[in-house]
């Protein structure tokens, strides 16, 4: 799906400020420590949304919240299982 920067189905979307540069879209992004603005979510981490663009540090990360989206993985994912972030490149599991 090269290009595709929008979500597949509604949903809400957010625009932060990305904390570091993000080279890769459709990955698991968190809340940075310095507020509104996000970074790479590692493994394990508490995820807020997946990244619809790929900013560099201190440009605007969108952020899908809400409904559906792709998103890149880290293994094979079983139909039907939560994901979450599993590696510290925000790819999901």
């Amino acid at each position: 799906m090269a290009g595709q920067t929008a979500p597949l189905v509604g949903g809400l979307t957010r625009t932060f400020i990305a904390s570091e540069a993000m080279a890769t879209k459709f990955v698991a992004v968190k809340l940075a420590t310095t507020e509104g603005e996000v970074a790479l979510a590692g493994d394990g981490e508490q995820a807020i949304g997946v990244l619809q663009n790929a900013p560099a540090s201190g440009e605007q990360a969108i952020v899908q919240m809400t409904g559906e989206t792709y998103a890149k993985a880290n293994t094979t994912i079983t139909k039907g299982v939560m994901v979450n972030s599993a590696a510290a490149t925000g790819k999901v599991a």
